[in-house]
């Protein structure tokens, strides 16, 4: 069974939710072309400096993502 948690606010627009479920999808995209099965793994993606993201994988730091590069960049 596949799982991302998404760590966001507590108030979010319906244009933001839209927006998140984007950068995941991209995201998860990645970690695949990496060889990774997601349905083995939990994704784990917080909001961290402007535009990046960090993504935890079973809960041990995996990477920060840009959103504007749409690729990891550490």
């Amino acid at each position: 069974m596949r799982e991302t948690t998404i760590v966001m606010k507590k108030h979010i627009t319906i244009e933001a939710v839209k927006r998140v479920v984007e950068i995941e999808k991209q995201i998860s995209e990645a970690v695949q072309l990496f060889g990774y099965n997601l349905e083995k793994h939990r994704l784990t993606i917080k909001p961290c400096v402007f535009q990046r993201y960090k993504v935890y994988m079973n809960g041990r730091y995996f990477g920060l993502w840009d959103i504007r590069r749409k690729t990891f960049v550490d």
